[in-house]
């Protein structure tokens, strides 16, 4: 083959080269990158492993070599396995992960990180919490399952000891702490005063843990509110105890 082109310019124009004769077999091909331009070009591959082999490209599957973005219509197969450690990020403004369109993850452009399942939404994270559609089942509670069980002891004198309150948060304090609460009245507890009669209702807090220690040193505590739930019941059973009790002394001076 004799003759000249620019291979850049697309199809051999049919005076460009003279295609008579033999042509020798290529040995080596030498091709230069172009990452600055800023259009669409199809990858090609050839249609068998051996034997004669023909050159085919798809336009299902392209690559631009400015953004560095490659695009198709589909991958199938495994794409990431346990062990691979290549892919560090995957970000999109309005990324969609899933089996089809009624189960998938959504991370939405107004910043709410969506689980949806069957076909309607179910979960809802953001920066102001997480938002559940139905209920929220964890463990269990099942006798068969439990052993050294005691009946909590004192429950009025530990019950005593807690106090409930409305506050407001101290961001600045928080703030060195690493906390981003939301900025609105609160009610609730002090976690040292249930630690010291039901510790089993209190954890290391999420936002200072990390490997099972406290990021910052300062161990800070929650509460798992729901355990303080036994305490309440053992202390309204004690306490009924006192007004039959009383009930019974009362009833007894009536009769003299």
């Amino acid at each position: 083959v004799s003759g000249s082109y620019n291979l850049a310019s697309g199809d051999i124009p049919d005076n460009a080269a003279d295609t008579s004769g033999t042509a020798a077999i290529a040995t080596s091909i030498t091709a230069s990158a172009n990452n600055s331009a800023n259009e669409t070009v199809y990858l090609t591959f050839i249609d068998g492993a051996t034997g004669t082999q023909g050159i085919e490209t798809d336009t299902g599957l392209s690559y631009n070599p400015s953004t560095g973005v490659l695009t198709t219509t589909k991958i199938a197969g495994v794409v990431v396995t346990g062990t691979q450690t290549d892919i560090s990020s995957i970000l999109n403004t309005s990324l969609v992960v899933g089996r089809d369109a009624d189960n998938q993850i959504k991370f939405s452009t107004d910043n709410n990180i969506i689980f949806r399942f069957n076909g309607s939404d179910g979960v809802t994270m953001n920066s102001n919490g997480l938002s559940v559609v139905g209920d929220i089942t964890g463990l269990t509670s099942d006798k068969r399952l439990k052993k050294n069980i005691e009946i909590i002891e004192d429950p009025l004198e530990k019950l005593n000891k807690l106090s409930g309150f409305t506050y407001d948060w101290s961001l600045d304090k928080c703030e060195e702490a690493g906390f981003v609460p939301k900025d609105e009245r609160q009610i609730g507890v002090f976690a040292q005063d249930v630690q010291s009669v039901i510790p089993e209702a209190v954890k290391s807090a999420p936002f200072d843990t990390e490997g099972g220690k406290s990021k910052s040193g300062d161990n800070y505590l929650t509460v798992q509110y729901e355990k303080i739930v036994p305490l309440l019941i053992e202390s309204i059973k004690e306490q009924q105890k006192q007004i039959e009790n009383l009930q019974g002394q009362i009833d007894e001076l009536k009769i003299r």
